[in-house]
């Protein structure tokens, strides 16, 4: 259902049905930025220490580019053969979570009863279209779930890089440059 209007929300957050709903999105919320973390680390790593300028000019910097640049890397690279093998699956998945999350991070609440959320959200677009998305709970639980498996193998990924790049360049690691490092 697309439509222009305004956004008019008016929620009771003293609402039972609603609490589950916003749990579970601030649960997407929450888990996303390590997912997106692990991905920014893994383009830096490679594209400032592995040669990742060769095959793009400048760093990426949207997340469907990061993906593309860190599938292209994996066909460039044998070095990358580790967990990239599963490239192509990884980053489906990782853009469909995001899809969701994008849904609940920049849309609004039209409604919700027990078993669905309605939210609201403008396209991106000139003429400002307001789009309606109905999901179920099975549908934002799973992908909570599927974050929480996304964020392991973008958190192993970067792990990997580290070891490879700590062994062909450990004066980054023995207090030389510090940008290779993870922060805490």
């Amino acid at each position: 259902m697309k439509e222009k209007t305004e956004v008019e929300v008016e929620l009771n957050i003293e609402d039972e049905a609603l609490m589950p709903w916003l749990a579970t999105i601030g649960l997407i919320t929450l888990m996303w930025s390590p997912i997106e973390r692990n991905i920014d680390q893994s383009v830096h790593i490679i594209y400032s220490y592995l040669g990742g300028k060769e095959i793009r000019k400048k760093k990426p910097r949207m997340l469907s580019d990061k993906l593309k640049f860190l599938e292209k890397c994996h066909s460039e690279f044998s070095y990358l053969n580790m967990n990239f093998c599963h490239i192509q699956n990884l980053k489906d998945k990782t853009l469909k979570v995001s899809k969701i999350r994008d849904i609940c991070v920049h849309g609004w609440i039209e409604g919700c009863d027990n078993e669905k959320i309605h939210i609201g959200k403008y396209a991106k677009s000139e003429d400002h279209i307001k789009e309606i998305f109905t999901i179920d709970m099975k549908r934002l639980t799973d992908s909570a779930n599927s974050m929480k498996a996304l964020s392991e193998k973008w958190v192993q990924i970067v792990k990997e890089l580290e070891n490879y790049l700590r062994k062909i360049k450990p004066a980054l690691y023995d207090g030389g440059n510090s940008d290779a490092k993870r922060s805490g």
